[in-house]
């Protein structure tokens, strides 16, 4: 179940995902649309996409729904464009026509997140490695990695966050990493 509360009137109501009563089956991710509606990942389930009153609009369990692979999810993003990224264990996936597909030009892999520039690029954070994309027709090619030799821990990289200035930071299990692109400079704090 998932809690929805509206401070207007203030509401409150207990949505029912329909993935029954089973711990190992919870909503861990919760993504907001630019159209009020949620993305939800259940552990154990897939994705679900609800409605802003909490309807369900569609269910896509994991290894059925067409291009959704059996594969830990770690993060949703949204574009700009208002459209569902996925990140994790199958890599990064879009959700374009009613399936998800991998992102061309992206290596597959484990992706704990992703994190969209203003420029249209792409950071993407895996086990020890920061990478930058810039797009490149429908895809996107590797512009730059920070890896060891530039003092990126060996550990994931949890939630990915650009600052206004286009410095990234990263939480990893060691402590915030800040890179900095002026001066190319990396450190853990």
């Amino acid at each position: 179940n998932v809690a929805l509360y509206r401070p207007a009137d203030g509401h409150f109501t207990r949505v029912d995902l329909g993935v029954g009563d089973d711990p190992q089956r919870r909503a861990d991710l919760m993504r907001l649309a630019p159209d009020g509606s949620v993305w939800l990942s259940i552990i154990n389930h897939g994705l679900q996409h609800r409605a802003a009153d909490g309807r369900l609009l569609a269910d896509y369990p994991a290894g059925v729904a067409p291009g959704l692979p059996e594969k830990l999810v770690e993060q949703l993003r949204v574009d700009a464009s208002g459209r569902l990224w996925v990140a994790g264990g199958a890599g990064v996936l879009r959700f374009e026509d009613g399936r998800f597909v991998p992102v061309p030009g992206i290596a597959a892999g484990m992706v704990y997140d992703i994190a969209f520039a203003a420029d249209g690029s792409l950071w993407v954070g895996r086990e020890g490695l920061l990478e930058s994309y810039q797009p490149q027709g429908g895809g996107f090619v590797l512009k730059r990695s920070l890896g060891a030799a530039e003092g990126v821990p060996a550990v994931s990289m949890g939630g990915l966050v650009l600052g206004c200035s286009g410095q990234l930071w990263a939480t990893t299990p060691r402590g915030l990493v800040w890179w900095q692109p002026q001066g190319e400079r990396l450190q853990v704090l």
